[in-house]
């Protein structure tokens, strides 16, 4: 399902969808653990690639007030390590401000929750017609899943769990989760959630509604090796640089406006009325969000330059320093 991909931009709950079923499924369990392996190691002799990262410098009156940096919910390891001037900027601000709380996505709460939100309603597996079921059932195969397995899930469950399957090898290697690992070890330093895990549980199941028709919809699930390719598409359109044009506004992203409004806008006017009250100081914060809350007419650019801040992007070039940083995959 091509609109799917836009959530690994704009909603950082994924990270818990994904590496719960990455953490429940035997397969994806060994390669988690190699590739926590591979993350929390360095490796000098590693291919590096040259990443177009969306970091804006947030100024007012003069002064630096803090700096935002757009997030995808998965990546390469040879994306790493961040530039020096990020991991500088994130290590002198007081805040790291993110979607929801990092916690959040650890506690067995959000799990459970999301536990429900898959299994609520009728399965989609019994309101499909019996080709529609074959055929969809092929597809599930592709994924190395059997009708057992998706036997209790409703359309937001069968989503989550086929695309779960592709991102688990590179949801480690996630800026959200990479950031998050580096401010851990930043003495002092506040992680604050612009909404709760909640908000974003009333927000993502919403997204699965259209078509309405149940065979339509299923039909629309794609076979592993094209979700994976898809998802790869996606991610380095992210690494050239390309990714916030795509999210400039509904047209562009292939959403309806409702779609549009209820991912990004009103989210968006959301935190811009929190925001300006943790860039009061000089290098108070850091804010890492999804990079498709940056672009369009109610992006965060705009809104912050219609508070009065100057946003200007940072750009690096293949020769500035880097730092190392360390990550895990699993919560638990």
């Amino acid at each position: 399902m091509k609109r799917k991909k836009i959530y690994l931009l704009v909603v950082g709950l994924i990270l818990t969808l994904f590496t719960l079923i990455a953490c429940s499924n035997n397969n994806s369990k060994k390669e988690t653990e190699k590739t926590r392996e591979v993350v929390t190691t360095e490796n000098e002799e590693k291919e590096s690639l040259d990443v177009a990262w969306p970091f804006y410098e947030i100024k007012k009156d003069g002064q630096v007030k803090g700096h935002m940096l757009g997030t995808i919910h998965i990546a390469k390891e040879e994306m790493y390590p961040f530039p020096n001037e990020i991991v500088e900027s994130l290590k002198e601000s007081e805040n790291f401000i993110t979607e929801v709380l990092m916690t959040d996505l650890q506690e067995e709460e959000t799990q459970d929750v999301l536990m429900e939100k898959i299994t609520s309603g009728e399965p989609l597996i019994n309101t499909l017609n019996e080709e529609t079921k074959t055929e969809f059932l092929k597809t599930i195969e592709s994924y190395g899943l059997k009708e057992e397995n998706i036997a209790s899930l409703n359309r937001f469950g069968i989503s989550q769990i086929t695309d779960g399957l592709v991102y688990a090898p590179m949801a480690a290697f996630g800026v959200d989760i990479q950031l998050s690992s580096l401010s851990a070890k930043n003495e002092n330093q506040k992680n604050i959630g612009l909404e709760t895990t909640e908000d974003q549980y009333e927000v993502l199941p919403k997204l699965y509604d259209q078509p309405a028709d149940s065979n339509e919809w299923a039909k629309s699930i794609l076979p592993y090796e094209e979700n994976k390719k898809m998802t790869e598409e996606l991610l380095q359109s992210y690494i050239d640089g390309n990714i916030l044009e795509k999210y400039v506004d509904a047209n562009s992203l292939e959403v309806t406006e409702e779609e549009y409004n209820l991912l990004l806008v009103n989210r968006n006017l959301n935190w811009i009325k929190q925001l300006p009250q943790y860039l009061e100081r000089e290098n108070q914060s850091f804010i890492a969000v999804g990079a498709g809350h940056f672009p369009g007419e109610k992006g965060l650019i705009k809104l912050l330059e219609e508070e009065g801040y100057e946003v200007n992007l940072i750009e690096f070039s293949k020769e500035m320093s880097y730092l190392k940083s360390n990550s895990f995959l699993c919560f638990s």
